[in-house]
C-alpha cells in the first residue's frame, strides 16, 4: 500500500476517525449479502498461489490453539471445565468452510442465488487448519458455538454440510 491509501476513515457508532484501508465495506451491523467485487481479486489470487495463504492459515490455527491451552490453565486452572465453562466461537463462511475456488471462478462477484446454490450442494471444503483447530478447543473442554451470516431456511443445508466436511458437535 502507497501512503495515500490509508487515510482517515468514519466508522458510524465511533467518536474518532481511524486510520485505516476503506476497502468500502459494510459496517458489521450490516445484514445483507455482500460481495468484494473484482477489485482485489489480482492480489488474493496471487496470495493463494504463492503458498503463503496455507502457510498463514496454520500458523493463525497453531497460535490459536497455543493461546487457548495457556488461557485455559490460566482461566481454568484445576477447575473441571463443566464448573469453568470456557467457550469458543467459529464462523462458517472462510473460517470453517472455504469459499474461495467458487468465488474465484466467479471473480469475487458470485450472485446470490449461485451462492445458495453451492451452499445446497455443500461445495466447499473444510478449511482443515480451522476444523483441528475447532476439534482441539473440543477436546480441551470448551463448549463450541457456531455463527453464519446464514439464514434461519439454510440453516439445515449449512449444517448438513458442516457435517459432510467432518464438523460437529457444536452447539
Amino acid at each position: 500500500l502507497a501512503a495515500t491509501d490509508v487515510h482517515p476513515i468514519i466508522v458510524p457508532g465511533q467518536a474518532t476517525k481511524i486510520q485505516g484501508v476503506d476497502q468500502r465495506l459494510p459496517p458489521l451491523s450490516a445484514n445483507g449479502f455482500y460481495q468484494a467485487g473484482a477489485g482485489f481479486a489480482d492480489e488474493i489470487r496471487a496470495y493463494r498461489a504463492s503458498g503463503q495463504f496455507v502457510n498463514d492459515q496454520r500458523a493463525v490455527a497453531k497460535s490459536a490453539e497455543k493461546f487457548l491451552r495457556k488461557w485455559f490453565v490460566r482461566t481454568c486452572g484445576d477447575t473441571s471445565q463443566e464448573v469453568c465453562k470456557p467457550a469458543v466461537v467459529f464462523d462458517v463462511d472462510d473460517t470453517l468452510l472455504d469459499w474461495y475456488d467458487l468465488e474465484s471462478a466467479a471473480n469475487f462477484d458470485m450472485p446470490y442465488a449461485q451462492w445458495l446454490t453451492y451452499d445446497e450442494e455443500c461445495a466447499m471444503p473444510a478449511i482443515a487448519p480451522t476444523r483441528d483447530l475447532f476439534n482441539a478447543a473440543k477436546k480441551l473442554g470448551a463448549t463450541v458455538f457456531i455463527i453464519t451470516g446464514g439464514n434461519d431456511a439454510q440453516r439445515p443445508v449449512i449444517v448438513a454440510c458442516l457435517r459432510a466436511r467432518g464438523i460437529a458437535g457444536w452447539q
